[in-house]
């Protein structure tokens, strides 16, 4: 009349490590973090809870001297802020 029980289920493996946090150079070259007009000038870089890790280089300030949008909240940065950040001008805070 009843069907018989299943069987048990296996145990769960040994636990998996997450997969490593990106580095802060991924920033511009992955797209779903920089928006960039066809000339390659960024405006925006939205890198909020992304597991990045590392300092920021100061690169950032220069090469991205344009950007409106500066979001990386929520992450694993270590170090100072570059003096170079204050070349970006056009920040909103």
């Amino acid at each position: 009349p009843f069907p018989p029980p299943s069987p048990p289920s296996p145990p769960p493996g040994p636990p998996t490590s997450p997969p490593p946090a990106p580095p802060l150079s991924a920033l511009t070259s992955w797209p779903e973090f920089a928006n960039c007009d066809s000339a390659d000038e960024c405006y925006s870089v939205r890198g909020s809870v992304q597991g990045l890790t590392g300092t920021l280089p100061t690169e950032v300030g220069s090469d991205l001297a344009h950007l409106d949008e500066l979001r990386l909240d929520t992450n694993r940065l270590t170090g100072t802020l570059p003096t170079e950040l204050g070349l970006m001008t056009g920040l909103w805070v």
